[in-house]
This record gives structure tokens, sequence and C-alpha cells, in this order.
């Protein structure tokens, strides 16, 4: 059976890991990409998911939000910075594309990359999950 005292450094270093916590800074950093009528699903693809991009705000209002929209009839997903209308500096949800669409269901958010998809966070999980059964077992 596994020692309490090495279980305890395991799992918080997997905390710390999983947890972003950083501080704000000036402006922030979005994944970005933007589905085309021929390839709507684009953006969902393994290959698209590490482009991003330092987003720029202005000299009053750094830029503190980025954004994934995903269009309800077409499952069309794009990623970027939120305009200056939507910079907010909050999480939050919205009907509407960040450009006034209709039928978008927008995902607001106010950390660095934080508009991808929680893959890596669910698998570092079940990764570290899988590891402590191993040593109960």
């Amino acid at each position: 059976m596994m020692d309490l005292r090495t279980v305890l450094p395991l799992l918080w270093a997997v905390l710390l890991y999983t947890v972003d916590v950083e501080a704000k800074v000036k402006d922030i950093t979005c994944f970005t990409c933007l589905g085309t009528a021929a390839n709507p699903m684009k953006c969902t693809r393994p290959e698209y998911q590490g482009t991003f991009k330092q987003c720029k705000g202005e000299a009053l209002v750094p830029a503190n939000t980025c954004y994934k929209s995903v269009n309800t009839k077409t499952g069309e997903v794009n990623k970027g910075c939120a305009p200056m209308s939507t910079n907010r500096n909050l999480v939050y949800t919205t009907n509407i594309g960040p450009n006034g669409e209709q039928g978008v269901k927008t995902y607001y958010c106010n950390t660095k990359l934080c508009n991808s998809s929680n893959n890596m966070q669910a698998a570092m999980v079940l990764t570290v999950i899988g590891v402590v059964v191993q040593y109960f077992i």
C-alpha cells in the first residue's frame, strides 16, 4: 500500500498543475481560429488547437477577455480575442456572437489561453486517477 506522505505531494502537484492561477496582465493571450463556410468544424480539429495571439487593447482599456463561439445550427466553432464591446474581464456566456450574430452561443473568459477545449486537463486528471488507483489496488 502506498504511504500517505507520498500521495499528498503527488495530489498537491496535480492540483497546482490543473488549476490555472495567474496574475492579471495588461493584455491577454487567446487561442484564435475562425471556421470557414467550407469547413465549419475546422476549429474543433487538433491541428488548429495551438494557434494563439496576443490581444491588443487600448491605452486605458487593456484586452482581457477571450471568446469561444458555437453556432447552434451548424456547430461552427470560432475562437479569438473578444471585441472591445464585450471586453469585460469576466467569465460569462451570451446567446449572441461576439460581433452581434444571432443563433450563436458565446463563452467569454479572462485568463491566458482560456478559450481552448479542456482535452488536456481531462486527460491529465484521468491519468493521475489511474496512477493513484494502481497504487491502492
